[in-house]
C-alpha cells in the first residue's frame, strides 16, 4: 500500500512538471510567434510603403505628362490656325499671278 502511494504521489508530480513544461512552452512559443509575426507585419508594411511611394511616382509622372499632351495639344491647334491662315495668304496671292 506504501508503494501505490509513492507511485501516485511520483506520477502527480510527473503530471504537474509535464503540465507546467507544457505551460512554459507554450507561452515560450506563443513569444516566438509573436515576435515572427511582428517582423512579417513589418516587411509587409515596408514593401507596402515601397509599393506606395512607386504608385504616387507614377501618379505625379501621369500628371506631368498630361500638362505635356496638353501644351503640345494647344501647340498644335495654334499651327492648325496659323496653316489656315497661310493658305488663305497664298490662295489669295495665287489670284495674282495666274496667267488669264
Amino acid at each position: 500500500m506504501v508503494w501505490s502511494l509513492v507511485f501516485g504521489i511520483i506520477g502527480a508530480v510527473v503530471g504537474l512538471v509535464g503540465m507546467a513544461v507544457g505551460l512554459i512552452s507554450a507561452v515560450r512559443n506563443k513569444k516566438i510567434d509573436d515576435k515572427t509575426e511582428g517582423k512579417e507585419g513589418g516587411i509587409i508594411l515596408t514593401e507596402l510603403g515601397y509599393i506606395k511611394a512607386g504608385v504616387d511616382d507614377m501618379k505625379r509622372d501621369t500628371r506631368e505628362f498630361r500638362a505635356e499632351i496638353q501644351e503640345i495639344h494647344d501647340r498644335v491647334v495654334r499651327n492648325e490656325e496659323s496653316c489656315k491662315q497661310a493658305h488663305k495668304r497664298i490662295d489669295s496671292l495665287q489670284k495674282f499671278h495666274q496667267p488669264n
